[in-house]
């Protein structure tokens, strides 16, 4: 049977946390988004500039 070197455990390690790794970004996340506020994008008169602007996204 081989010894292991140092550098065998080294790479067994990092292919260990790899696979780690790979599998836990593999599950789903939670949806996070930014709230805001309607009324700051309303305005009274056409010509005047809004504090805030909504982006509308069709799926």
């Amino acid at each position: 049977m081989k010894k292991w070197d140092f550098r065998d455990v080294l790479l067994l390690l990092v292919l260990l946390m790899l696979a780690v790794n790979a599998f836990l970004s593999l599950r789903p996340r939670k949806l996070e988004a930014e709230t805001f506020k309607l009324d700051d994008c309303i305005t009274a008169r056409p010509s005047e500039k809004p504090a805030a602007y909504l982006h509308v996204v069709s799926h």
